[in-house]
């Protein structure tokens, strides 16, 4: 029943993407939630030390990384 709000950046994200989500997350809790409780996810490539220190004073916020891998066959 809770809800989530998934911010995907292509590439590195800096601590900018954690304020950027919170204001989603608020808007949810404020507009959508009623009382049910509001989660982020905040999905990259990788992540700067800026941006992991800012993640870890949030609650309900978890920074996931991503790996893209192509493999070609013939056709």
């Amino acid at each position: 029943g809770d809800l989530v709000v998934i911010e995907l950046k292509a590439g590195e994200a800096d601590r900018q993407v954690c304020g950027q989500i919170q204001a989603y997350m608020g808007w949810v809790k404020e507009t959508l939630a009623g009382d049910r409780k509001v989660r982020g996810i905040i999905v990259a490539n990788d992540f700067t030390a800026r941006a992991i220190y800012a993640a870890k004073v949030v609650p309900d916020l978890a920074l996931k990384k991503y790996q893209v891998s192509f493999r070609f066959t013939d056709a």
